[in-house]
């Protein structure tokens, strides 16, 4: 005749965590920017700097844009940038762009309020660390 004694056990369930990948993590940091104004034929150079935007899971805001100091809220969905339409200091901007390698290649156009004469500048940039 055989016996089976069962004794009291335990099962201790351990959870992972789970990890939320921030895709704004890849933008973040300092940037050199060669910017073409299609308007007006020329180029400039300039530093910009892209930080999360704090309570906005999908946005950055970019620092020195168009290098005057503007800092613009920018939409991230995977490796493409979204520029809502939205005034800053008397300029209009709106546009897009795209991380490729490391670098930030953006299209956009910008609308100097300040001086209504002059024409909306549409400008291509790219911005390396």
């Amino acid at each position: 005749m055989a016996m089976v004694t069962l004794q009291g056990c335990f099962v201790t369930l351990v959870e992972e965590p789970v990890v939320v990948y921030d895709y704004r993590d890849d933008f973040v940091g300092s940037y050199q920017v060669e910017e073409y104004s299609e308007t007006f034929n020329s180029y400039s150079e300039y530093p910009i700097y892209v930080v999360k935007a704090g309570g906005y899971p999908n946005s950055l805001y970019i620092e020195n844009f168009y290098g005057l100091g503007l800092d613009i809220i920018v939409d991230v969905e995977g490796s493409r940038l979204y520029i809502p339409l939205q005034e800053v200091n008397g300029y209009r901007i709106e546009g897009n762009g795209r991380r490729v390698a490391g670098e930030l290649h953006l299209d956009y156009s910008v609308y100097d309020r300040h001086n209504p004469g002059r024409r909306r500048d549409f400008c291509s940039a790219v911005a390396w660390r």
